[in-house]
């Protein structure tokens, strides 16, 4: 074990004190890591929602854009073929 005159810590004692430290900081670095992912998680599906709300509105004015676009054609072509506006 230990001479208590010198403190000499025994090749045996000292790697069980190494894996019992190294041990306790990998579980320690497991339950932060599922925290940390969780919360990234969280931050992506966040992301995501923005994002599919984002492409959901320029679909929208593209759309009616499209719409005003083919009734203003539509307007043009009734005049080049009856000569007034209606």
């Amino acid at each position: 074990m230990y001479d208590q005159e010198n403190l000499i810590v025994d090749r045996s004692e000292h790697f069980a004190l190494l894996f019992g430290a190294f041990s306790m900081g990998i579980i320690v670095l497991i339950f932060a890591l599922r925290g940390q992912r969780n919360r990234i998680f969280e931050e992506n599906m966040f992301k995501q929602r923005i994002l599919l709300s984002q492409i959901f509105d320029m679909y929208m004015v593209r759309t009616e854009s499209l719409r005003i676009r083919q009734k203003q054609l539509e307007a043009h072509r009734h005049v080049l073929e009856h000569g007034r506006v209606e």
